[in-house]
C-alpha cells in the first residue's frame, strides 16, 4: 500500500467516525415522562432556565437544553460547530475523497503518455494536494503522519 493510499484509508476513516459522532448528536435526547425537543439547530441562550440567580450563557437544540458553560464565546462556538455543520462538513470532505478515489483508479501515473493522460494526471496531483490539506485539518486526530503534511 502506498502513501497516499494509507492518508487515503486513515483519512476517510477518520471523517467516517466523526460523521457517525455527528450523527448520533442529532438524535433528540427524551426525559422519561417529557415529549422529545424539536429538531433543529442548536441556539445560544441568554439565561440558564434553572438558574436563579445568574446570566449565563447555555446552549439549546436538539437533544440538549441547558448545558451551561462558563464563557459565551465557548456556547457560540458549540453552536457554530453544530452536528448539523459537521455532518455537511465531513460529507463534503468524502465526496472529495470519492473524487479523488475515482480519478486516481483511472489516471495512475503509469499510463500511457499523451494529452489526455497528462491532464488527467495533473487532475489527480491536484486533487492530491487538496486531500492532503483536508488531511492536514484533522492532523491532531491520531494515526495522523507528519510526511502527510502537504
Amino acid at each position: 500500500m502506498s502513501t497516499l493510499d494509507e492518508l487515503a484509508a486513515w483519512l476517510r476513516a477518520t471523517i467516517s467516525a466523526r460523521l457517525d459522532q455527528a450523527k448520533a448528536l442529532r438524535e433528540p435526547f427524551v426525559v422519561p415522562g417529557e415529549p422529545p425537543i424539536e429538531r433543529g439547530l442548536w441556539t445560544v441562550g441568554k439565561e440558564s432556565p434553572d438558574s436563579g440567580f445568574a446570566i449565563e450563557p447555555y446552549i439549546i437544540g436538539p437533544g440538549h437544553v441547558g448545558g451551561g458553560v462558563w464563557e459565551r464565546e465557548d456556547a457560540e462556538f458549540i453552536v457554530a460547530n453544530q452536528p448539523a455543520h459537521v455532518i455537511d462538513q465531513c460529507e463534503a470532505e468524502l465526496g472529495l475523497l470519492d473524487q479523488y478515489e475515482r480519478e486516481r483508479a483511472e489516471w495512475p501515473r503509469d499510463r500511457s503518455w499523451d494529452s489526455e493522460s497528462q491532464i488527467g494526471v495533473a487532475r489527480v496531483g491536484a486533487l492530491e494536494d487538496a486531500v492532503k490539506w483536508v488531511a492536514y485539518g484533522y492532523r491532531r486526530m491520531p494515526g495522523y503522519r507528519e510526511e502527510w503534511k502537504p
